[in-house]
């Protein structure tokens, strides 16, 4: 990382500030002035406990919101994968059924291929309780992120973009195992 980042935070009047160094090592300083321009008073270790406690939980639920768009971003990814990979086997001949097992039995497998291609899509049942519109929030968010923070993410990009195709064709209230619909539709006839 080997940057150095402050953020300052305000808890119950006391100013708190959450440093981050090279070594990612979050150090927690609090304190409060008088008020009046004067030193910075001691803090009493519970209210600091209290505080850092606060400013870990903020940093945590911001941490765990990336990590679960990049965890969609992944997801989607297979995802996508798996259903250009089916639609191609049913145009060569080949049983999207036997692939998908090949699939689990090689370096293929995946989440999808595992837990959705047989339960949800092959048999069109696309219900499997995750909504694409979700899916698509997601990735949109880890796309976003990748690009405030400088990422060069070619895939991240095109799969968020192939999303919103794909949501904007099936509308808000498709499944997310619906891609392999779309896949269907734009697979060339005969």
């Amino acid at each position: 990382h080997g940057s150095f980042d402050e953020s300052a935070y305000q808890f119950n009047g006391w100013n708190t500030t959450v440093t981050e160094g090279p070594t990612w090592k979050l150090e927690i300083r609090v304190g409060a002035d008088d008020r009046q321009g004067g030193p910075q008073s001691e803090v009493p270790v519970d209210t600091w406990e209290l505080a850092a406690h606060t400013v870990e939980k903020d940093i945590l639920a911001s941490n765990v919101a990336a990590v679960k768009a990049l965890n969609n971003y992944v997801s989607a990814s297979g995802l996508l994968a798996v259903c250009e990979a089916l639609v191609a086997a049913q145009k060569f001949g080949i049983d999207p059924h036997l692939v998908n097992q090949v699939f689990n039995a090689s370096t293929g497998k995946n989440n999808t291929t595992e837990n959705k291609a047989e339960r949800y899509m092959l048999n069109h049942a696309f219900n499997s309780g995750f909504a694409l519109a979700l899916m698509d929030k997601d990735v949109g968010m880890a796309n976003r992120l990748a690009k405030e923070l400088g990422i060069e993410a070619a895939e991240l990009g095109f799969v968020s973009q192939l999303l919103g195709k794909v949501l904007a064709e099936l509308g808000n209230k498709a499944d997310h195992t619906a891609v392999y619909e779309f896949a269907e539709k734009k697979a060339p006839k005969g």
